[in-house]
């Protein structure tokens, strides 16, 4: 292959509904510098109906070879240059074992794995293949992000002292609280790789430590403040007796990054989403300014696919080439291509699970956790 050709993607887990028909084959496919050439689901009839979609997504002019199954399949084309992961966590270490064998380059969707040992196990076995790897954390390339980067680099706050970002994920998606709908079950369930811990906090904290570093030691506190919820179906109508919850849904973490500025960062989950309830907002206070970003949607709080509005000393500053996920994954896949960005890996998908990790033990013991220690300890 070619500097100048195409790189050919073969996706693990790309049906033809859903999160990655909504998000990453439009997204790889808006940057010309790719194509889909395999899939691979779970039955033969998905992936035939996928095969078809995104054959006709390139204009019928790109065969998409379609598998079911064993995940060695996809991996052993000869026609695809890159295998995507875009599975439920729990099956991200058996879908990229195989890089082993076939030393592929790879994508794999956040969280890599359900846990920190798994993220850990995916990373060596990267490495031992000597491939690139690069890693759903998409929000780093919102238009706003790099915005607010740009600010802080010509110094239009001064010297930054502190920072508060908070969250609020409502009631009303139905997905952490009280109330729950049943596509969504897996958002409550420990072990399996998605709940307000492993998914938003997830995201959220790959942008703050893009934009503004990494800890250097935190605090946690996390509840269970609704100890019950009750599944819906899609028509809210209640499913079965109320369930015990057993993940946490409001998470604050106090600390001090390696710059010396103090952070607190709030995830609450289940309130409702009330007039005048902010569903996120991040400030960031220097010497000479303030940069605040917020949003009043009700998906606000999913920052790596919701753009928040964006302020400069309480002036609204109008953001250019917006648009959510979509953009924000073309950002990522055009690095990639490049070769010559600063596209998240296996490595700082690691990074982040181990600051998770700290959160998650400074929550559980009620102490304060020297990052930099605890990294080095868990490496």
């Amino acid at each position: 292959m070619s500097s100048q050709s195409p790189i050919r993607v073969g996706f693990i887990g790309l049906s033809s509904t859903g999160w990655s028909a909504t998000a990453h084959a439009p997204s790889i496919l808006k940057t010309g510098k790719y194509q889909i050439t395999a899939v691979s689901t779970t039955s033969s009839e998905s992936a035939s109906r996928s095969s078809l979609v995104q054959k006709n997504a390139q204009d019928g002019t790109v065969e998409v070879n379609a598998y079911h199954g064993d995940v060695s399949q996809i991996w052993n084309d000869s026609k695809v240059d890159l295998v995507g992961i875009a599975i439920k966590a729990s099956g991200h270490c058996e879908a990229l074992q195989p890089v082993l064998q076939y030393k592929k380059d790879v994508f794999v969707e956040w969280p890599v794995g359900v846990t920190l040992e798994e993220t850990r196990e995916m990373l060596n076995w990267a490495k031992q293949a000597s491939v690139r790897s690069v890693v759903g954390l998409e929000g780093k390339y919102s238009p706003v992000f790099q915005k607010v980067k740009h600010l802080l680099s010509t110094n239009e706050i001064g010297r930054i002292v502190s920072t508060t970002m908070l969250h609020n994920l409502p009631l009303e998606n139905y997905s952490r609280g009280p109330i729950v709908k049943e596509r969504n079950e897996r958002a409550m369930l420990l072990g399996q790789g998605s709940t307000l811990l492993d998914v938003p906090c997830g995201h959220s904290l790959s942008i703050f430590c893009d934009v503004l570093g990494y800890f250097s030691s935190l605090h946690a506190n996390a509840a269970i403040m609704y100890p019950t919820y009750q599944l819906v179906n899609e028509d809210l109508e209640p499913v079965g007796p109320p369930k015990q919850a057993n993940c946490y849904d409001h998470i604050a973490v106090n600390g001090t990054l390696s710059s010396g500025i103090l952070a607190s960062l709030v995830w609450n989950a289940g309130e409702k989403n009330v007039k005048g309830r902010k569903s996120f907002e991040w400030v960031i206070e220097g010497e000479e300014g303030s940069i605040r970003m917020e949003s009043q949607l009700a998906a606000g709080a999913f920052i790596s696919a919701i753009d928040p509005e964006l302020y400069l000393n309480g002036e609204n500053i109008d953001v250019e080439g917006t648009g959510g996920f979509v953009v924000n994954y073309q950002g990522l896949w055009n690095d990639f291509a490049n070769r010559d960005g600063q596209y998240p890996t296996l490595e700082d998908a690691f990074k982040i699970k181990q600051i998770l990790n700290a959160i998650e033990t400074s929550a559980r013991e009620r102490r304060e956790i020297n990052v930099t220690e605890w990294a080095n300890c868990l490496a």
